[in-house]
């Protein structure tokens, strides 16, 4: 009974100890005191059970036994660990917290429970780190209520300064290795503790132990570190940030020893790559400080002590005659341990106002200019603005000028200029703008350098430019006719029927309809339009069908539908929709190439799919639209999807005289446009037929499952042209002949010579350059002329 009675009072405290080793070291990380858990065991604090020794050595590591004599360190560091005991009563078991490890003692058998909170990592640029956990000889453990105390938080009781003490040396007494000694009655703890549980990445490191001695040692190959000075930048000085021609650069450098010993150091100097003069500091004790100062004149003979400016990044002694060498210089700084960068502006001495780039954005008609005054002083100046060009038929000559006076810009400010080209004013013709900064005053330099000041630039405004991105947009800004048409919708299916020797080709419904601003016409099967409800395309009035609306039959497919409207601005958006056919009726037979047809047209509509544009994208989800104009013309042979069906370019060849095919590209005028819409088709539909291992495998191939409807809208247009033989069924889409549109744009005249097309002020806004110092310490759209044209997926936009 006796013995089972011990047991349970050794399991009962092995329980408590687990609790009060994690308590003890929240005693000793925080300092403040915790409360353990009362045990039926005797509780003692045992002072210096353990004594951890660092030393530095010279050690043989091929050698099994360690040698005494391979110590270099007379006087190594050591630290005293105290331990807590706990032994129950009656027991021969004891439970020990030492270092934060906890060991578990039967007889002369000790087993690890928990490494020691003795830690010990390498870096090549930080060094050995050691920290160690301990209990303060002040903490208290008495009766029930027992508290562990510290004198303060004691979770790392190294003292680095006499630990580096030990570990650092001056080169000339040996001993690059290091050896931590550890004497302890639990030294086989230790070493399995350690063994395992070490940060310690290091190719060399051995352990050694003598039991008569109850000594472990670990020998750490060549990881002392020899006592040396470090000299990091700490500061950069620019005192002249901005240089005139003919004054000095002064720059100061605070220069501070952060190493471990004293020492002087090399400070190097180089602006924009070229090397300049090295100095020297004092010899610098550590944490010692010292700011040298860099001075190069700007001039040949000039005032600078530590040299000169010229031919160093392109600074020339030829004060007026090359401005392209004023500007921002960067430089360097660098010890052997350490750089810092700084930079400083090179200026004209008198006021010079450089042109640094100007653009002509055809979209806008907006001219910009960037420019800077790259001198020390400020000066009123004037920017000129000419524009000058003529007609293409030669018939009108245009020349317009605007200033604007008197502005003036701080030193090193940086201006944009911009002026407004009103494009609606002006003939189709060439035109050349000249932006001019030159100041009169001073007009050596400008003479010197005429295109610094003085810019040109030169566009084109025609009737065939500005089309955009395909799809997107068709936009213009001024009152224009349009004329929108459908030449034709290609929706049917067709087969053999060998028990009845004929054909059956059944015709889908089709309604299209077409908003002009903010008024919508449904296109009629008798070629006339009629106004309609603008946000219900599927309205039917009073005692109609949709069925009454299908443009898309035997007797109906081949018809041309037309609309002309004026506008002064909006959109004009073409929608076509597809509907499922509840019931097919008979209609008519005809013979086609010798085959008897019989033709079945809907007469019962279901659901629509409706193919649009909403906020100015195709809906893949809905089905594919692709755009062709003047400039992207191509028209791959896209094949009808069965024999009784005409292809995209037999719908143009039949629907109008206006378009010609010629060499696989249709003939289109420069404010032509034209629509072909793919409605029975979606993105799910275009993954099943070709996301396969046989299927599609081009350029837009990642379009199966992308968000993005460009991509599947061009995919779709790809696979039209060259891929549809790996579809895996044979209705032939997608084929983009389900229905076909075509856009005119009639601008009329657009030029009115009376008004001045530079009719708004030009603007100007600036920011003034700063330098600035660095340490580091090692320790669209396009222009068509009076207007824009983008082309969209199947919307015109005019404003």
């Amino acid at each position: 009974m006796d013995t089972i009675e011990t047991q349970t009072d050794i399991e009962r405290t092995q329980q408590n100890f687990d609790v009060t080793s994690q308590q003890l070291q929240q005693a000793v990380i925080t300092g403040d005191p915790q409360g353990l858990p009362d045990m039926a065991a005797s509780t003692e604090l045992r002072s210096g059970t353990t004594t951890i020794a660092f030393k530095r050595a010279d050690v043989d590591f091929d050698e099994a036994d360690y040698d005494t004599d391979w110590e270099k360190t007379s006087s190594p560091y050591e630290i005293d660990l105290n331990s807590v005991r706990y032994q129950p009563d009656g027991a021969n078991e004891q439970f020990v917290f030492e270092g934060g490890g906890q060991w578990r003692v039967s007889g002369d058998r000790v087993t690890v429970q928990s490494a020691p909170q003795f830690q010990f990592s390498y870096d090549e640029t930080l060094g050995l780190d050691v920290s160690l956990l301990n209990v303060d000889d002040s903490s208290q453990f008495s009766g029930a209520d027992v508290v562990a105390r510290t004198e303060g938080p004691g979770s790392n009781a190294i003292d680095e300064s006499k630990l580096a003490d030990v570990l650092e040396h001056d080169g000339t007494d040996g001993g690059e290795d290091i050896v931590i000694e550890i004497e302890t009655e639990y030294y086989e703890a230790w070493e399995a503790a350690l063994e395992r549980h070490s940060d310690l990445d290091h190719e060399h490191i051995n352990y050694y132990h003598d039991p008569d001695e109850d000594l472990l040692r670990i020998a750490i190959k060549q990881l002392a570190t020899e006592r040396s000075p470090t000299f990091n930048v700490d500061s950069i000085d620019t005192v002249t940030e901005t240089v005139e021609h003919g004054e000095d650069l002064v720059v100061e450098v605070t220069v501070g020893n952060t190493g471990t010993a004293p020492g002087s150091t090399a400070v190097d100097m180089s602006i924009e790559g070229d090397a300049m003069e090295t100095l020297s500091t004092d010899e610098l004790s550590p944490g010692e400080r010292q700011t040298i100062t860099f001075e190069y004149a700007s001039n040949p003979g000039g005032g600078g002590a530590d040299g000169s400016l010229v031919d160093v990044g392109g600074i020339s002694n030829q004060k007026h005659q090359i401005v392209s060498q004023y500007d921002e210089y960067a430089f360097e700084i660098a010890t052997d341990n350490d750089s810092g960068t700084g930079s400083f502006l090179f200026s004209q001495p008198k006021a010079f106002y450089r042109i640094e780039a100007h653009e002509y954005d055809p979209s806008s008609g907006v001219v910009t200019a960037e420019f800077t005054n790259i001198a020390g002083d400020i000066q009123e100046y004037d920017v000129t603005f000419l524009l000058e060009g003529e007609s293409a038929d030669g018939e009108v000559e245009i020349s317009e000028e605007r200033t604007l006076e008197d502005l003036s810009q701080r030193s090193w400010e940086e201006s944009t200029y911009e002026i407004d080209i009103n494009q609606s004013r002006l003939p189709y013709g060439e035109y050349t703008y000249t932006i001019d900064v030159a100041d009169t005053n001073f007009p050596s330099a400008h003479n010197n350098n005429p295109d610094a000041s003085i810019a040109t630039g030169t566009f084109e405004l025609n009737a065939g430019n500005g089309v955009g991105t395909d799809p997107g947009e068709i936009v213009v800004d001024e009152p224009t006719d349009v004329n929108v048409s459908l030449i034709g919708t290609e929706i049917s299916a067709e087969w053999y029927d060998p028990w009845e020797d004929h054909w059956t080709k059944r015709w889908a419904g089709v309604t299209s309809s077409a908003v002009v601003g903010d008024t919508r016409y449904r296109f009629l099967p008798d070629g006339s339009t009629r106004e309609i409800d603008l946000d219900d395309p599927h309205t039917t009035g009073p005692g109609a069908e949709m069925e009454d609306f299908n443009l898309n039959t035997f007797g109906t497919q081949e018809q041309v539908y037309e609309l002309e409207e004026s506008l002064d601005e909006g959109s004009v958006t073409i929608e076509a929709t597809y509907w499922r056919c509840e019931t097919y009726e008979y209609e008519s037979s005809d013979t086609y190439n010798s085959r008897n047809y019989d033709h079945y047209e809907c007469t019962d509509f279901g659901d629509p799919i409706t193919v649009d544009v909403s906020d100015g994208e195709i809906d893949p989800g809905s089905g594919f639209v692709m755009t062709r104009d003047h400039q992207r013309n191509d028209l791959p042979n896209i094949e009808e999807g069965y024999e009784r069906q005409r292809s995209v370019a037999e719908v143009f060849d039949h629907g109008t005289d206006d378009v010609e095919l010629q060499e696989d590209g249709l003939q289109l005028g420069t404010e032509d446009f034209a629509f072909m819409m793919e409605v029975t088709m979606d993105q799910d539909g275009l993954a099943d037929e070709y996301d396969h291992a046989s299927g599609y495998d081009g350029e837009y191939s990642e379009a199966f499952d992308s968000a993005d409807p460009t991509l599947a809208n061009q995919a779709a247009w790809d696979i039209a042209g060259g891929y549809r033989d790996r579809s895996q069924t044979d209705t032939g889409d997608p084929n983009f002949n389900d229905v076909i549109g075509l856009v005119e744009v009639d601008p009329g005249e657009s030029y009115v010579e009376s008004e001045n097309p530079l009719d708004e002020d030009p603007t100007i806004d600036g920011e003034q350059r700063e330098v600035d110092t660095e340490t580091s310490g090692v320790s669209g759209s396009t222009d068509d002329g009076s207007r824009t044209v983008d082309v969209g997926v199947d919307e015109i936009v005019i404003g």
